[in-house]
Order: C-alpha cells, then sequence, then structure tokens
C-alpha cells in the first residue's frame, strides 16, 4: 500500500475551504429583482414548506428552521415521505422551496408537481435552470456552478452556498418584519440563546 502524503491531503483540504467560501461569495449575483419576489411570495404564504432529498434535504431541513426563527410560517417536509400521504398537507397559497442541485430528483419532482395541483407555488433553488424542476417551478433562483463538490458528487460548496441562500431569504423575511432581538429570543425560549434572551 501506498504511504498516504499527508502534506497533498492538507493542500487538497485547503483547496476545497477556498472553494467552498468562493461557492459562498458568488452568490452574491443572485440577490437581484426575482429574489425579492421570492421574498414576496415567502412573507404572503400561509405555509412556507421546504423540501428535498439527501444532501439537500439536510440543508432544507436546516432552511426551514431559520425562517421559522425569523417569522415565517416554515416546516421541512422530505420529498420521499410526501409521496406517501404527506403531500396531502399542501393546500392553495402555501409556498415550496424545493432545493435540488441538478433538478431532475424524481422524488422531488413528482412532490412539486402534486403541489402545483392542489395550488401552492413553488419555488426552485437549483444549479440547473434548464432543468424539469426548474421548468415547473413558478419562480426560479439559480445558483452559480461551483468546483468545490469533491470528485463533482459530494456536494460540499453546493451544500454551502444553498444554505447560504437560506439564510439570505431568512433575513429578508426578518428585516421586512421590522423584528428585533425580542422577537426572535421569544421564539427561542431554551439553550443558549434563551438564557442570553433574559437579560434582553
Amino acid at each position: 500500500m501506498a504511504e498516504n502524503n499527508h502534506d497533498n491531503d492538507i493542500a487538497e483540504i485547503k483547496n476545497l475551504i477556498r472553494g467552498e467560501s468562493k461557492a459562498v461569495a458568488d452568490l452574491e449575483g443572485v440577490f437581484d429583482d426575482s429574489f425579492e419576489k421570492v421574498v414576496d411570495m415567502v412573507s404572503s404564504a400561509q405555509t412556507v414548506l421546504t423540501t428535498a432529498v439527501g444532501n439537500s434535504g439536510a440543508i432544507a431541513s436546516r432552511m426551514a428552521h431559520v425562517l421559522a426563527l425569523c417569522g415565517a410560517p416554515a416546516f421541512y417536509l422530505n420529498s420521499d415521505l410526501a409521496l406517501h400521504g404527506s403531500v396531502g398537507a399542501v393546500k392553495s397559497g402555501d409556498v415550496i422551496i424545493a432545493v435540488s442541485k441538478g433538478g431532475v430528483t424524481d422524488e422531488v419532482n413528482d412532490f412539486v408537481k402534486l403541489s402545483l395541483d392542489a395550488g401552492a407555488k413553488v419555488v426552485a433553488v437549483t444549479q440547473s435552470p434548464e432543468s424539469p424542476l426548474a421548468n415547473m417551478a413558478t419562480m426560479v433562483q439559480a445558483l452559480p456552478h461551483t468546483d468545490a463538490d469533491p470528485e463533482g458528487y459530494i456536494g460540499m460548496g453546493t451544500s454551502l452556498a444553498q444554505a447560504a441562500w437560506g439564510d439570505a431569504l431568512a433575513l429578508a423575511i426578518h428585516l421586512r418584519r421590522g423584528e428585533n432581538a425580542k422577537d426572535i429570543a421569544s421564539r427561542h425560549p431554551a439553550g443558549l440563546v434563551g438564557k442570553l434572551s433574559r437579560s434582553v
């Protein structure tokens, strides 16, 4: 077995971190009029459901949490589970935020189609604006491609960019609602935030 060259490993790791930083920084160009329309849509939604599977699913789950913390009525619904009955929760007036790097994941796209049929609006967050998901969506947020996914398949840079986009949306909701630290503290009574908020 060849001896592992740790110096090369560290160099590759550092290169990954630089690439991930760029993946997030490259998002700046996304925040234009179309993003403002997404903020409008989410702000007026009865319920916001984030959805995805796999690595994007972990990001979509976090996105729902941060949106809820900032005052949006947001929940995460795994696209797999939605196809086994949970899609019945989707109704007219809801907004679905579907996260998918390639926009071709069958479970996500099937759920999106059913949600549209139920009268919901869909925001596609994807690197593939010509994908089936994007073509179905009410609004598309096309994230820049990144080289910071090792082997092209391990969605590391992609995940960070998706998460940062979700953070930007949550901040936009927070700013639009004109809230302050007390409002956030009221939704986060436990843990360190809860302890610190008692002095706010």
